[in-house]
């Protein structure tokens, strides 16, 4: 936000620029290895939202990238803590062998 540092009296409008941004039209041009996660029950980031930016991720890509999402129906915005660290750690070993 350095931007904002020098620009202090624009915040509002900073931020009701960055609210028409949507992260699945910039997900298309990804191409690192992912793991993410949905909550079903997730009433912030709603899980709509997720699995679009997962089904659209690297499809500009020149290969495909390695991707994967754990559901957790039960669960709202804590997700899977634990067991979504446990699941990034293997996630990681797999990329890094």
């Amino acid at each position: 936000m350095r931007y904002l540092a020098v620009h202090r009296d624009a915040r509002d409008k900073v931020f009701g620029t960055l609210s028409y941004l949507d992260a699945a039209n910039h997900a298309r041009r990804a191409h690192a290895p992912l793991l993410t996660s949905a909550a079903l029950r997730d009433g912030i980031c709603p899980p709509s939202t997720v699995f679009t930016a997962f089904n659209r991720y690297g499809d500009l890509a020149p290969s495909a990238p390695a991707k994967a999402i754990e559901v957790y129906p039960d669960n709202g915005h804590e997700g899977g803590q634990g067991f979504q660290t446990m699941k990034r750690l293997e996630f990681v070993r797999s990329i890094l062998g």
